[in-house]
């Protein structure tokens, strides 16, 4: 997996940046593998059909 922002935590100690996406629960094990945490389960009806989605977010620095 490809770094999508240069971080550089030495620059500012006190900054915080925070990642958020929202997925499908195929995507959700792989993202909290990579330290995301749920924010908000949500159900999500398109053509019909409904399907689960997730928000979720990622802190880092502070």
């Amino acid at each position: 997996m490809t770094d999508l922002l240069p971080l550089d935590p030495k620059r500012d100690a006190e900054a915080v940046l925070r990642l958020h996406a929202e997925l499908s629960l195929t995507a959700r094990s792989t993202f909290e593998q990579f330290g995301f945490d749920v924010v908000e389960r949500q159900t999500v009806a398109r053509n019909g059909q409904e399907f689960v989605r997730f928000k979720m977010q990622k802190l880092i620095g502070g």
